[in-house]
């Protein structure tokens, strides 16, 4: 009985790393619509995205099973990623593009604020 409430533990935190590796994507995917980068930078952004996946998926194999892999690991990621992604997902990512172009909005009419003096005597020099 204990072997199997043990199991049941590994799993789900399985499920939550797979979770935990959704949300990183989501942080990914939020980055990418709020700044726009060429591909290179794309590429390397995917290189450090998978590599910080595998080092999850090793440190939840390693600390809940003693690094034994198992199948429902696996399925437990899998589940844990389908959670977050039909639970979750839309949620942070509009609520953060949200809160992202509000604070876009309001550094922009910083600016504007900060800038008009210099643009209105850059307007009274420039005129003959």
């Amino acid at each position: 009985m204990n072997l199997i409430v043990e199991q049941v533990y590994i799993f789900f935190y399985a499920v939550l790393a797979g979770g935990v590796l959704a949300f990183l994507y989501d942080i990914l995917r939020i980055k990418r619509r709020a700044i726009k980068t060429n591909v290179i930078i794309l590429s390397v952004e995917d290189i450090i995205f998978w590599l910080l996946s595998a080092i999850i998926v090793f440190l939840t194999v390693y600390n809940s099973n003693d690094g034994q892999m198992r199948g429902f690991i696996f399925i437990g990621n899998i589940l844990g990623v389908i959670l977050y992604l039909s639970l979750f997902s839309k949620f942070v990512i509009a609520s953060s593009m949200m809160v992202i172009n509000f604070i876009k909005r309001i550094v922009l009419f910083i600016w504007r604020v900060v800038t008009y003096p210099f643009k209105l005597i850059y307007k009274i020099i420039s005129v003959p």
